[in-house]
């Protein structure tokens, strides 16, 4: 950045979010649940970057909050998923349980931050989160 401008602008910070709405129901998923994304959404068959928060792997069982599993349940997307409690634990294959791998991010400039902090120890294919088996991600929690 140009040095006139740091002066200028100061300890100014900007971030580009873009955020997704959805219009749920007054009652809805109480609980947490386990979903596992069947893959049918065209152009992304192998996994779904749904947010900042969740990456799904197709036929890969990942632990969510309340509110996910609301706008999973009661979205476009509730034919690609199934979604149970947490008391009706699925068999999973890897496991992952991703309210235990990372806290949920709600403040777009802490995801810039952090996005900034992952970039110089992960490699590229380490996207998608820390529910991962790599070792960069592993460390990150």
């Amino acid at each position: 950045m140009n040095h006139k401008y740091i002066l200028f602008l100061g300890d100014c910070r900007f971030v580009s979010a873009t955020f997704r709405l959805f219009k749920l129901p007054m009652t809805g998923p109480t609980e947490r649940c386990q979903v596992t994304y069947n893959g049918g959404i065209t152009g992304h068959e192998k996994g779904l970057v749904f947010d900042a928060n969740f990456t799904f792997k197709k036929g890969e069982t990942v632990e969510v909050d309340e509110e996910t599993a609301a706008i999973l349940k009661n979205s476009r997307f509730a034919q690609d998923f199934l979604i149970r409690p947490i008391g009706e634990k699925l068999p999973t294959r890897g496991g992952c349980t991703a309210l235990q791998a990372k806290d949920i991010i709600t403040d777009p400039f802490q995801l810039a931050e952090e996005s900034d902090h992952m970039k110089s120890r992960c490699p590229p294919d380490a996207a998608g989160g820390c529910c991962d088996t790599k070792k960069c991600c592993k460390n990150y929690n």
